[in-house]
């Protein structure tokens, strides 16, 4: 009974770290970063050009919505994806050097919540 519970509990953890390993790097989302910067750099040159040429510059605010939807979006994912390395960084602590770590431990939340935010947090 309890040796099919581990098969069981043995198999799940091997779909979770298939599925973490799939999130971790989606190819989605390089290509559509790179799409992004392509229509970005699209979008500034022919900005450039209606300034260039005395045209008055065409207000895209769907597009500009979108780019900051977008920014918040990746920022979002890199910390999710920060959270998730170093939780199962802590993994490899063994229980008896927790107070040890602890310290370094505060510090590295702290790093996270700096750069997910912009500020200052802790």
């Amino acid at each position: 009974m309890i040796g099919m519970g581990l098969r069981a509990c043995n198999l799940q953890a091997r779909k979770l770290q298939a599925l973490w390993a799939a999130l971790s790097h989606p190819p989605h989302l390089r290509l559509m970063q790179t799409s992004r910067q392509v229509r970005k750099r699209k979008w500034e040159n022919y900005s450039s050009g209606e300034e260039l040429f005395g045209l008055p510059v065409t207000q895209y605010p769907e597009l500009e919505q979108t780019e900051k939807e977008i920014q918040m979006l990746d920022r979002l994912y890199s910390l999710y994806v920060t959270v998730i390395t170093t939780i199962k960084g802590y993994g490899d602590y063994f229980w008896v050097d927790v107070v040890e770590k602890i310290d370094e431990m505060g510090e590295q939340v702290c790093k996270g919540s700096l750069s997910a935010a912009g500020g200052e947090v802790c």
